[in-house]
């Protein structure tokens, strides 16, 4: 009969773990009404400056260029 390997003493990190580790929560805000619209992540790896996505804005009733607030 042969024994069963051994777990490793540090097991490695889940995938869950790995893509909240690599990803940062952040805020798009319109710059005409200043209202806070939507909460996306990054890869802050990747794109570590500011982004801007064009979005639809609710109050103002058009699509505007939202940035990334902290």
């Amino acid at each position: 009969k042969v024994a069963a390997p051994s777990a490793p003493a540090s097991s490695p990190k889940s995938w869950t773990e790995e893509f909240e580790m690599a990803r940062d929560k952040i805020v798009l805000a319109c710059p005409t009404c200043e209202e806070r619209n939507y909460n996306l992540t990054k890869n802050k790896r990747l794109h570590p400056e500011r982004v801007e996505y064009s979005k639809f804005c609710p109050r103002c009733r058009e699509h505007t260029l939202h940035k990334e607030t902290k």
